[in-house]
């Protein structure tokens, strides 16, 4: 028994249907966005226990101050791209 290997650029995988390429395009901006939900939310939960550490008095306002601000920043970048997908 012979098995063929097929290539990205195989006929076979050009012929799909637009409706099926766009079904599976669609489906991937899905699950994409998903995994942005839950990045989002695990850099809100990191912030909450930033904002606890600092309530706890483990932490001083200053010496979390960049790590908040880069918590700031990247929660703007996935907004942003998780609202280009959608």
């Amino acid at each position: 028994m012979r098995c063929i290997a097929l290539r990205r650029s195989s006929p076979v995988l050009q012929r799909r249907s637009p409706r099926t390429s766009l079904k599976a395009t669609v489906e991937e901006a899905g699950a994409t966005t998903h995994f942005l939900a839950i990045a989002k939310g695990s850099l809100n939960e990191t912030e909450t226990f930033l904002f606890l550490a600092i309530r706890l008095g483990y932490l001083r306002e200053q010496e979390a101050a960049p790590t908040l601000g880069l918590i700031t920043e990247v929660g703007k970048m996935l907004t942003t791209l998780r609202s280009r997908l959608i």
